[in-house]
């Protein structure tokens, strides 16, 4: 019977998975669909939202997650076997102990993840998918690592896992609707008990590849969830819902208004709507982030990849790294690491011999502006040889999406001369380009 089940399965190409600090959300691609479907928890009803709550069966190694976590919390009158705050778990490294178990947050995400697969097989079937792509409010290195530790344990490979930011699937999800939707700006109000976000989405059409920005302004001090409390503070949060809209919007051509979260659901938006609407078409959804997410994971899947666009937002890389060499006697810069790239993934290791010289030179450029910084690295704490008679293995990484680590290391010359061991670090900072 248990094999027979499995190979009723159906079978999930893609999935992309929203996880925020008060709800998460799935939705998946399957064959011969390419549009993400989002999961409901109610089937035939529109219930896609899935509390960000842990619950765990006392004297027991099984766990529930979201209402089923409410409710039998309730039902055992126990609340001390309740995680909440998952994400600040993970951010904060914190450890908590259960029945004498210790629970990491990377452990929690993994059950936490392993309930969302056992939910979407029990409510409809679907298959565990290959290819796998999580978006949160902020991706990280710390959420970043531990959701590819927890995902490594769950049997998913590196290659086919993907965290981004939310903006990042903001991109994705417009991007992936039809062009009239975006041949002008796009613009996104993003509303919870946390903040209230705008975000802009731009493209530079006049460069090539064409390059796509989305810059973020944090409202939540102007509005927050305590103006939906009573139709006098609701009225109050309308005016200044308009006020930010005109503030804005003046002299910008957008095309289209997306509207997300579950602040947009109490309704308060009355005269505030009738001005976004004007000249613009304005949707409101809860899923815009996680089928971002999913068109994401089905993108490399495909290998269909947006290569005629640059992505420029949170989680990308700005510029495109480059090592000068000297190549059949002209000196040129090889790339390293690209600009647009997600910077988790971004770097590269390179071995060269250096050539009458105690340093190396970096080439950073901007790929929105074409403004370029040179970076010299000082090696003059390697030992004295010959002339090409130093062979040097650089490896390049990013930290968080500004700051890169150089490291450069003495492999000395074969037989001729060992290798000493020495290493070099250098820190930059993108957002600047100067040295720390």
């Amino acid at each position: 019977m248990e094999a027979n089940t499995q190979q009723n399965l159906i079978n999930v190409h893609a999935m992309g998975i929203d996880i925020s600090s008060d709800y998460t959300q799935l939705s998946y691609i399957i064959e011969g669909v390419n549009e993400p479907k989002s999961l409901s928890i109610k089937p035939g009803e529109d219930k896609y939202l899935i509390s960000t709550l842990m619950y765990k069966i006392k004297n027991a190694e099984d766990w529930c997650i979201g209402d089923d976590a409410k409710h039998r919390s309730f039902e055992d009158d126990d609340e001390s076997y309740v995680v909440r705050n998952l994400l600040e778990r993970i951010d904060t490294k914190d450890v908590m102990y259960l029945d004498d178990v210790r629970y990491s947050g990377e452990k929690l995400l993994r059950i936490y993840l392993e309930e969302l697969f056992k939910m979407a097989e029990r409510i409809e079937n679907l298959s565990r998918p290959k290819y796998v792509t999580i978006t949160t409010k902020k991706a990280d290195k710390v959420f970043i690592d531990a959701a590819h530790k927890a995902l490594n344990k769950l049997g998913f490979e590196d290659e086919f896992v993907s965290v981004i930011s939310h903006t990042e699937s903001f991109i994705y999800y417009t991007l992936g609707q039809k062009k009239d939707l975006w041949i002008n700006d796009v613009a996104l109000f993003d509303f919870n008990n946390e903040h209230f976000l705008y975000k802009k989405l731009s493209i530079a059409r006049n460069k090539v590849p064409n390059i796509v920005t989305v810059k973020e302004y944090d409202y939540s001090e102007e509005i927050d969830v305590t103006y939906l409390e009573s139709e006098r503070d609701k009225r109050s949060a309308d005016e200044k819902f308009l006020s930010i809209i005109n503030r804005e919007f003046y002299k910008q051509i957008i095309s289209s208004v997306f509207l997300t979260g579950t602040g947009f659901y109490s309704d308060f938006a009355e005269n505030s709507l009738v001005e976004l609407c004007s000249k613009r078409r304005v949707f409101k959804g809860h899923n815009l982030y996680v089928k971002g997410a999913c068109l994401e994971a089905n993108e490399r899947r495909t290998g269909k990849t947006k290569s005629e666009y640059v992505l420029q937002c949170e989680g990308r890389t700005k510029v495109t790294i480059g090592l000068m060499i000297n190549h059949n006697g002209r000196n040129t810069a090889a790339v390293l690491s690209k600009a647009g790239t997600n910077w988790y993934d971004a770097g590269a290791k390179a071995e060269c011999i250096l050539d009458g010289t105690k340093s190396i030179q970096l080439v950073l450029s901007s790929p929105y502006d074409g403004c370029t910084k040179n970076v010299r690295i000082d090696l003059s704490s390697f030992p004295d040889r010959p002339n090409k008679t130093t062979r040097i293995a650089i490896s390049l990484a990013y930290l968080n999406e500004t700051k890169c680590e150089v490291v450069v290391a003495d492999l000395g010359f074969g037989e001729f001369y060992k290798g000493t061991g020495i290493v070099v670090k250098e820190t930059f900072v993108i957002d600047d380009m100067d040295v720390e």
